[in-house]
Protein backbone atom coordinates (compact mmCIF):
# COMPACT_ATOMS: atom_id res chain seq x y z
CA UNK A 1 0.00 0.00 0.00
CA UNK A 2 1.14 3.63 -0.67
CA UNK A 3 2.18 5.55 2.06
CA UNK A 4 0.21 8.93 2.56
CA UNK A 5 2.56 10.76 1.39
CA UNK A 6 2.83 9.29 -1.68
CA UNK A 7 -0.36 9.62 -1.90
CA UNK A 8 -1.16 13.25 -2.43
CA UNK A 9 -3.07 14.07 -5.37
CA UNK A 10 -1.47 16.50 -7.44
CA UNK A 11 -2.11 19.94 -8.42
CA UNK A 12 -5.74 21.07 -10.42
CA UNK A 13 -4.15 21.71 -14.02
CA UNK A 14 -4.54 25.11 -15.59
CA UNK A 15 -6.49 25.73 -18.82
CA UNK A 16 -5.57 28.77 -20.94
CA UNK A 17 -5.82 29.26 -24.64
CA UNK A 18 -2.84 26.68 -25.22
CA UNK A 19 -4.40 24.24 -24.12
CA UNK A 20 -6.30 21.40 -26.19
CA UNK A 21 -8.84 19.60 -25.56
CA UNK A 22 -9.94 16.64 -26.74
CA UNK A 23 -13.41 17.31 -29.38
CA UNK A 24 -16.58 15.99 -27.72
CA UNK A 25 -20.16 15.53 -29.94
CA UNK A 26 -23.16 15.92 -27.43
CA UNK A 27 -24.55 13.03 -30.28
CA UNK A 28 -22.21 10.72 -29.87
CA UNK A 29 -22.27 7.12 -28.36
CA UNK A 30 -22.26 7.14 -24.49
CA UNK A 31 -19.71 5.02 -22.95
CA UNK A 32 -21.40 2.16 -21.96
CA UNK A 33 -24.46 1.77 -24.75
CA UNK A 34 -28.24 0.79 -23.05
CA UNK A 35 -28.47 -2.32 -24.26
CA UNK A 36 -25.05 -3.61 -22.25
CA UNK A 37 -25.71 -1.62 -19.21
CA UNK A 38 -29.77 -3.04 -18.90
CA UNK A 39 -27.78 -6.51 -18.86
CA UNK A 40 -25.00 -5.79 -16.04
CA UNK A 41 -26.76 -2.72 -13.88
CA UNK A 42 -28.42 -4.92 -11.02
CA UNK A 43 -24.98 -6.54 -10.47
CA UNK A 44 -23.30 -2.88 -9.88
CA UNK A 45 -21.47 -3.09 -6.58
CA UNK A 46 -18.94 -1.76 -4.46
CA UNK A 47 -15.62 -2.76 -3.34
CA UNK A 48 -15.44 -5.24 0.24
CA UNK A 49 -12.64 -6.42 2.27
CA UNK A 50 -13.61 -9.79 1.47
CA UNK A 51 -12.50 -9.11 -2.26
CA UNK A 52 -9.09 -9.27 -1.02
CA UNK A 53 -8.00 -5.74 -1.11
CA UNK A 54 -5.31 -4.58 1.38
CA UNK A 55 -7.56 -1.00 1.88
CA UNK A 56 -10.47 0.74 1.26
CA UNK A 57 -11.38 4.29 1.03
CA UNK A 58 -14.36 6.32 0.36
CA UNK A 59 -12.67 9.96 0.10
CA UNK A 60 -15.87 11.58 -0.92
CA UNK A 61 -18.52 10.18 1.36
CA UNK A 62 -18.53 7.57 3.96
CA UNK A 63 -19.72 3.89 2.74
CA UNK A 64 -22.78 3.71 3.95
CA UNK A 65 -24.13 6.95 1.65
CA UNK A 66 -22.16 5.68 -0.80
CA UNK A 67 -24.12 2.11 -0.65
CA UNK A 68 -27.40 4.08 -0.39
CA UNK A 69 -26.76 6.21 -3.75
CA UNK A 70 -25.55 2.96 -5.18
CA UNK A 71 -28.91 1.40 -4.60
CA UNK A 72 -30.95 4.05 -5.22
CA UNK A 73 -29.76 4.46 -8.81
CA UNK A 74 -30.32 1.00 -9.29
CA UNK A 75 -33.96 0.95 -8.73
CA UNK A 76 -34.17 4.26 -10.76
CA UNK A 77 -33.07 1.88 -13.53
CA UNK A 78 -35.14 -0.96 -13.04
CA UNK A 79 -38.58 1.47 -13.02
CA UNK A 80 -36.73 3.20 -16.10
CA UNK A 81 -36.55 -0.71 -18.21
CA UNK A 82 -39.02 -2.89 -19.03
CA UNK A 83 -39.83 -6.33 -17.60
CA UNK A 84 -39.07 -8.95 -20.19
CA UNK A 85 -41.13 -11.93 -20.24
CA UNK A 86 -43.43 -10.50 -18.06
CA UNK A 87 -46.70 -12.05 -18.81
CA UNK A 88 -50.30 -11.49 -17.28
CA UNK A 89 -50.73 -14.03 -14.35
CA UNK A 90 -53.09 -15.89 -12.51
CA UNK A 91 -55.08 -13.17 -10.60
CA UNK A 92 -55.16 -11.08 -13.50
CA UNK A 93 -56.75 -13.45 -16.08
CA UNK A 94 -59.39 -14.33 -13.04
CA UNK A 95 -60.32 -10.43 -13.06
CA UNK A 96 -60.08 -9.84 -16.72
CA UNK A 97 -62.25 -13.43 -17.73
CA UNK A 98 -64.57 -11.89 -14.72
CA UNK A 99 -64.79 -8.35 -16.46
CA UNK A 100 -65.64 -9.64 -19.89
CA UNK A 101 -68.62 -11.56 -17.86
CA UNK A 102 -69.37 -8.16 -16.02
CA UNK A 103 -69.58 -6.30 -19.57
CA UNK A 104 -72.26 -8.97 -21.08
CA UNK A 105 -74.00 -8.29 -17.99
CA UNK A 106 -74.05 -4.65 -18.43
CA UNK A 107 -74.82 -5.01 -22.19
CA UNK A 108 -77.78 -7.30 -21.79
CA UNK A 109 -79.09 -5.46 -18.65
CA UNK A 110 -79.01 -1.92 -20.58
CA UNK A 111 -80.78 -3.55 -23.67
CA UNK A 112 -83.46 -5.16 -21.89
CA UNK A 113 -84.20 -1.43 -20.43
CA UNK A 114 -84.37 -0.20 -23.27
CA UNK A 115 -87.03 -2.68 -25.08
CA UNK A 116 -89.03 -2.10 -21.97
CA UNK A 117 -89.56 1.70 -21.88
CA UNK A 118 -89.35 1.68 -25.94
CA UNK A 119 -86.75 4.11 -25.90
CA UNK A 120 -83.04 4.71 -25.35
CA UNK A 121 -81.92 6.52 -22.03
CA UNK A 122 -81.28 10.48 -22.66
CA UNK A 123 -79.66 12.93 -19.61
CA UNK A 124 -83.10 13.99 -19.16
CA UNK A 125 -83.70 10.86 -17.46
CA UNK A 126 -81.55 11.75 -14.51
CA UNK A 127 -85.07 12.15 -12.19
CA UNK A 128 -85.65 8.34 -12.09
CA UNK A 129 -81.72 7.51 -11.38
CA UNK A 130 -80.83 9.83 -8.09
CA UNK A 131 -80.29 9.05 -4.42
CA UNK A 132 -77.31 7.93 -2.47
CA UNK A 133 -75.09 5.86 -4.73
CA UNK A 134 -73.32 4.94 -1.39
CA UNK A 135 -76.48 2.50 -0.65
CA UNK A 136 -77.38 0.98 -3.71
CA UNK A 137 -77.21 -2.61 -3.80
CA UNK A 138 -77.89 -4.06 -7.07
CA UNK A 139 -76.48 -2.00 -10.16
CA UNK A 140 -78.72 -3.89 -12.81
CA UNK A 141 -81.68 -3.25 -10.17
CA UNK A 142 -81.27 -0.16 -8.14
CA UNK A 143 -85.26 1.00 -7.52
CA UNK A 144 -86.46 -2.50 -7.24
CA UNK A 145 -88.52 -1.51 -9.95
CA UNK A 146 -86.01 -3.23 -12.90
CA UNK A 147 -84.49 0.07 -13.49
CA UNK A 148 -80.35 -0.18 -13.99
CA UNK A 149 -78.04 2.35 -12.45
CA UNK A 150 -76.45 2.88 -15.78
CA UNK A 151 -79.42 3.16 -17.52
CA UNK A 152 -78.61 6.63 -18.29
CA UNK A 153 -75.10 5.91 -19.71
CA UNK A 154 -74.24 7.00 -22.96
CA UNK A 155 -71.04 6.38 -25.30
CA UNK A 156 -68.87 8.31 -23.15
CA UNK A 157 -69.88 6.66 -19.88
CA UNK A 158 -69.32 3.01 -21.22
CA UNK A 159 -65.65 4.45 -22.46
CA UNK A 160 -64.85 6.12 -18.99
CA UNK A 161 -66.10 2.63 -17.27
CA UNK A 162 -63.41 0.47 -19.50
CA UNK A 163 -60.76 2.63 -19.50
CA UNK A 164 -61.17 3.06 -15.73
CA UNK A 165 -61.40 -0.39 -14.48
CA UNK A 166 -58.86 -1.77 -17.17
CA UNK A 167 -56.21 0.50 -16.06
CA UNK A 168 -57.10 -0.35 -12.43
CA UNK A 169 -56.30 -3.95 -13.18
CA UNK A 170 -53.22 -3.04 -14.82
CA UNK A 171 -51.82 -1.11 -12.20
CA UNK A 172 -52.29 -4.24 -9.57
CA UNK A 173 -51.84 -7.54 -12.21
CA UNK A 174 -48.31 -5.97 -12.95
CA UNK A 175 -47.56 -5.62 -9.22
CA UNK A 176 -48.71 -8.81 -8.52
CA UNK A 177 -46.83 -10.24 -11.27
CA UNK A 178 -43.56 -8.24 -11.30
CA UNK A 179 -43.25 -8.95 -7.59
CA UNK A 180 -40.50 -6.59 -7.44
CA UNK A 181 -40.21 -3.90 -4.00
CA UNK A 182 -37.97 -1.89 -5.88
CA UNK A 183 -40.32 -1.22 -8.99
CA UNK A 184 -42.83 0.73 -7.31
CA UNK A 185 -45.24 0.63 -10.68
CA UNK A 186 -45.61 1.32 -14.09
CA UNK A 187 -43.75 4.05 -15.33
CA UNK A 188 -45.44 6.54 -17.46
CA UNK A 189 -43.12 5.40 -20.58
CA UNK A 190 -44.05 2.34 -20.31
CA UNK A 191 -47.85 2.17 -19.77
CA UNK A 192 -48.67 2.20 -23.07
CA UNK A 193 -46.28 -1.46 -23.67
CA UNK A 194 -47.83 -3.23 -20.28
CA UNK A 195 -51.78 -2.21 -21.60
CA UNK A 196 -50.79 -4.14 -24.67
CA UNK A 197 -49.02 -7.15 -22.89
CA UNK A 198 -52.00 -7.40 -20.90
CA UNK A 199 -54.70 -6.71 -22.46
CA UNK A 200 -53.42 -8.07 -26.15
CA UNK A 201 -54.27 -4.50 -27.92
CA UNK A 202 -52.73 -1.34 -28.11
CA UNK A 203 -53.61 1.84 -25.96
CA UNK A 204 -54.73 4.73 -27.72
CA UNK A 205 -56.14 7.99 -26.14
CA UNK A 206 -56.15 9.78 -29.31
CA UNK A 207 -58.51 7.48 -31.12
CA UNK A 208 -60.60 6.64 -27.41
CA UNK A 209 -60.67 9.49 -25.82
CA UNK A 210 -59.98 12.29 -28.17
CA UNK A 211 -57.11 13.12 -25.99
CA UNK A 212 -52.94 13.37 -27.24
CA UNK A 213 -51.39 11.18 -24.36
CA UNK A 214 -51.95 8.88 -21.69
CA UNK A 215 -51.28 11.55 -19.34
CA UNK A 216 -53.96 12.92 -20.62
CA UNK A 217 -56.40 10.64 -20.63
CA UNK A 218 -55.40 9.85 -16.84
CA UNK A 219 -56.60 13.48 -16.07
CA UNK A 220 -59.96 12.75 -18.04
CA UNK A 221 -60.76 9.61 -16.14
CA UNK A 222 -60.35 11.82 -12.97
CA UNK A 223 -59.90 8.52 -10.50
CA UNK A 224 -59.28 5.88 -9.27
CA UNK A 225 -55.95 5.83 -11.29
CA UNK A 226 -53.53 8.70 -11.57
CA UNK A 227 -49.90 9.56 -12.06
CA UNK A 228 -47.95 10.05 -8.79
CA UNK A 229 -44.20 11.40 -8.72
CA UNK A 230 -41.96 9.00 -7.32
CA UNK A 231 -38.78 11.24 -7.49
CA UNK A 232 -35.95 11.08 -9.87
CA UNK A 233 -38.36 12.15 -12.75
CA UNK A 234 -40.23 8.92 -11.80
CA UNK A 235 -44.39 9.44 -13.09
CA UNK A 236 -45.55 5.96 -11.88
CA UNK A 237 -49.25 4.88 -12.26
CA UNK A 238 -51.40 4.70 -9.17
CA UNK A 239 -54.60 3.48 -8.24
CA UNK A 240 -56.44 5.20 -5.38
CA UNK A 241 -58.64 1.79 -5.11
CA UNK A 242 -57.39 -1.10 -3.39
CA UNK A 243 -56.81 -4.55 -5.24
CA UNK A 244 -60.18 -6.20 -4.71
CA UNK A 245 -62.29 -3.07 -5.03
CA UNK A 246 -65.67 -4.47 -6.20
CA UNK A 247 -66.71 -3.82 -9.86
CA UNK A 248 -69.89 -2.52 -8.65
CA UNK A 249 -68.06 0.55 -7.42
CA UNK A 250 -66.52 1.69 -10.91
CA UNK A 251 -70.08 1.86 -12.24
CA UNK A 252 -71.26 3.93 -9.17
CA UNK A 253 -68.21 6.19 -10.01
CA UNK A 254 -69.31 6.54 -13.69
CA UNK A 255 -72.39 7.43 -12.44
CA UNK A 256 -71.50 9.75 -10.08
CA UNK A 257 -69.01 11.55 -12.56
CA UNK A 258 -72.13 11.55 -14.81
CA UNK A 259 -74.29 13.31 -12.86
CA UNK A 260 -72.12 15.98 -11.85
CA UNK A 261 -71.40 16.21 -15.72
CA UNK A 262 -75.08 16.85 -16.01
CA UNK A 263 -75.45 18.86 -13.68
CA UNK A 264 -72.60 21.59 -14.56
CA UNK A 265 -74.30 21.29 -17.83
CA UNK A 266 -77.62 22.49 -16.69
CA UNK A 267 -75.88 25.28 -15.05
CA UNK A 268 -74.23 26.17 -18.71
CA UNK A 269 -70.89 24.89 -18.08
CA UNK A 270 -70.27 23.72 -21.53
CA UNK A 271 -66.76 21.94 -20.38
CA UNK A 272 -68.43 19.65 -18.85
CA UNK A 273 -69.97 18.25 -22.34
CA UNK A 274 -67.80 14.89 -23.73
CA UNK A 275 -67.44 13.77 -26.96
CA UNK A 276 -64.99 11.44 -27.59
CA UNK A 277 -64.37 10.15 -31.36
CA UNK A 278 -66.50 7.08 -32.71
CA UNK A 279 -65.27 4.32 -34.35
CA UNK A 280 -65.22 5.13 -38.07
CA UNK A 281 -68.33 4.00 -40.66
CA UNK A 282 -70.52 4.17 -37.17
CA UNK A 283 -73.04 6.43 -35.98
CA UNK A 284 -74.47 5.05 -33.01
CA UNK A 285 -78.18 6.24 -31.80
CA UNK A 286 -78.91 6.83 -27.57
CA UNK A 287 -78.15 3.64 -25.66
CA UNK A 288 -77.85 1.61 -28.95
CA UNK A 289 -76.19 -1.36 -28.53
CA UNK A 290 -72.95 -2.39 -30.84
CA UNK A 291 -71.48 -6.07 -31.77
CA UNK A 292 -68.83 -7.55 -30.13
CA UNK A 293 -65.12 -7.39 -31.94
CA UNK A 294 -63.82 -10.17 -34.37
CA UNK A 295 -62.52 -12.97 -32.47
CA UNK A 296 -58.83 -13.13 -31.91
CA UNK A 297 -58.75 -9.08 -31.73
CA UNK A 298 -58.14 -8.42 -28.32
CA UNK A 299 -60.78 -7.55 -25.54
CA UNK A 300 -62.17 -4.44 -26.94
CA UNK A 301 -61.71 -2.42 -30.01
CA UNK A 302 -58.28 -1.28 -29.21
CA UNK A 303 -58.64 -1.52 -25.96
CA UNK A 304 -62.13 0.51 -24.93
CA UNK A 305 -65.74 -0.41 -25.59
CA UNK A 306 -66.36 1.39 -29.14
CA UNK A 307 -70.33 2.20 -28.62
CA UNK A 308 -73.17 3.38 -26.47
CA UNK A 309 -72.95 0.01 -24.23
CA UNK A 310 -70.25 -2.23 -23.27
CA UNK A 311 -69.80 -5.21 -26.24
CA UNK A 312 -69.69 -8.73 -25.87
CA UNK A 313 -66.16 -10.64 -25.04
CA UNK A 314 -63.99 -11.51 -27.25
CA UNK A 315 -61.30 -13.42 -26.79
CA UNK A 316 -58.13 -11.74 -25.84
CA UNK A 317 -54.60 -12.67 -28.12
CA UNK A 318 -52.84 -16.35 -27.22
CA UNK A 319 -49.92 -14.59 -27.15
CA UNK A 320 -50.91 -12.15 -25.03
CA UNK A 321 -52.47 -14.06 -22.17
CA UNK A 322 -51.64 -17.85 -22.46
CA UNK A 323 -53.33 -20.45 -20.50
CA UNK A 324 -50.54 -21.06 -18.15
CA UNK A 325 -49.34 -19.18 -15.57
CA UNK A 326 -46.62 -16.70 -16.49
CA UNK A 327 -42.71 -17.98 -15.94
CA UNK A 328 -41.25 -18.12 -12.03
CA UNK A 329 -38.34 -15.82 -13.31
CA UNK A 330 -38.80 -12.57 -16.05
CA UNK A 331 -35.52 -10.63 -16.69
CA UNK A 332 -36.09 -6.94 -17.24
CA UNK A 333 -36.14 -5.71 -21.25
CA UNK A 334 -36.16 -3.40 -23.60
CA UNK A 335 -36.27 0.18 -21.45
CA UNK A 336 -35.95 4.32 -21.78
CA UNK A 337 -33.80 5.44 -19.64
CA UNK A 338 -34.96 8.79 -18.18
CA UNK A 339 -33.79 11.90 -20.26
CA UNK A 340 -31.43 9.56 -22.69
CA UNK A 341 -33.60 8.62 -24.90
CA UNK A 342 -37.54 9.76 -26.01
CA UNK A 343 -40.77 7.78 -23.83
CA UNK A 344 -41.21 4.62 -26.16
CA UNK A 345 -37.46 4.15 -26.96
CA UNK A 346 -36.72 1.03 -25.17
CA UNK A 347 -33.50 -1.68 -24.68
CA UNK A 348 -33.14 -4.85 -23.86
CA UNK A 349 -32.15 -5.90 -20.05
CA UNK A 350 -31.56 -8.93 -17.67
CA UNK A 351 -31.68 -9.73 -14.40
CA UNK A 352 -34.50 -9.42 -12.49
CA UNK A 353 -37.44 -11.71 -10.78
CA UNK A 354 -40.59 -11.49 -11.61
CA UNK A 355 -43.55 -14.02 -10.18
CA UNK A 356 -46.74 -15.06 -11.91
Amino acid sequence: ALDDADNVPPDCPKFDDTTWALPHDDTSAPDVSPDVLSSIFSRFALPTDAEGFDDIRYEWSPNSDAQEKLRRWIVIQKSAFLVEGLEPGEWFRSKLAAWKEERKQLREGHLAFNNKKGKGPSFEADANISGDLAGVGNIHDFDGQGTPLYANFRYEDWVLLSWRYELHLLVHGFATDAADDDIPGIHMGHVMHYFKTYFGVTCEPKDKLGVENIGDAVKLLREPVEFIDKGDGQQILHSSLEKETPFEVFVKGIEAYRRDRSRRLEAGDESAQLSFPRPTGKTPGKGVPFKAAPAGKGVTSKGSPSNSVPAKAAPVSAKALPGKAAPAKAGLAKAAIAKAAPVGAMHRVTGATAAA
